[in-house]
């Protein structure tokens, strides 16, 4: 019996800088840290390795003027979003070339209980030295979400427990329904953890300024 292709298993863990410049201008450093579990089988015998690296360097402008309308309990927004991946990871792991994002973001949040994200992105690849190319890349994702639990504060005089319990899903916790494209989808229960928050110029720790969190992926499938 002869070798078979190795398999092999892909996650990505990716880190981001979020910062707003301006009101209707943020800036987005993306840096995946990619691990591979490949498993090789020769005949009877099954190896296993792992191999981990940060992988390219991605660079965001996301504009939110396009349209934006706030209201009690929710919001509407269209952005746009202007992005550079640069070749910038280890050996196993770049592309060797830059790519070139453009699309357009649509936010809807109802009554701070549902709300509903969609992108388009279209990303030009470009040639590395060896004048190969991954291809340029069209998509797309719809995430619909419901509040589980919603923000509130608790009351003065409520119990230690309680005031825990606000501190934990002091922005909520929220069921999404990820639509990847047309051939997977993802069921995930997000928990945003409060980080820090900069406010007049102060910085003060443990508050929030938005979602870096927790995700707990349910159930994942592809057809």
């Amino acid at each position: 019996m002869g070798s078979t292709p190795p398999d092999r298993t892909q996650y990505i863990t990716p880190l981001a800088l979020v910062y707003g410049i301006r009101p209707q201008w943020t800036v987005i450093v993306a840096q995946p840290y990619v691990t591979n579990h490949i498993t090789s089988k020769d005949g009877v015998q099954k190896t296993s390795r792992i191999e981990s690296a940060l992988a390219d360097a991605q660079f965001f402008l996301q504009y939110d003027g396009f349209f934006r309308r706030n209201e009690p309990g929710g919001l509407t927004r269209l952005a746009g979003v202007f992005g550079v991946q640069a070749p910038s990871g280890a050996e196993r792991f770049p592309t060797g070339a830059f790519g070139y994002t453009g699309g357009l973001i649509f936010d809807k949040v109802s009554g701070l209980r549902y709300a509903f994200t969609a992108d388009f992105q279209y990303t030009l690849a470009t040639e590395n030295r060896q004048r190969e190319s991954v291809g340029d890349e069209v998509r797309f994702d719809a995430a619909p979400a419901y509040f589980l639990i919603s923000r509130s504060n608790p009351r003065p005089d409520a119990p230690f427990l309680s005031k825990l319990y606000n501190r934990v899903f002091r922005n909520g916790a929220y069921l999404i329904l990820e639509l990847n494209g047309v051939r997977s989808f993802m069921i995930e229960v997000s928990v945003p953890v409060p980080v820090l928050t900069a406010l007049t110029g102060k910085l003060s720790p443990l508050q929030g300024i938005g979602p870096p969190g927790l995700t707990v992926e349910v159930f994942d499938l592809q057809p």
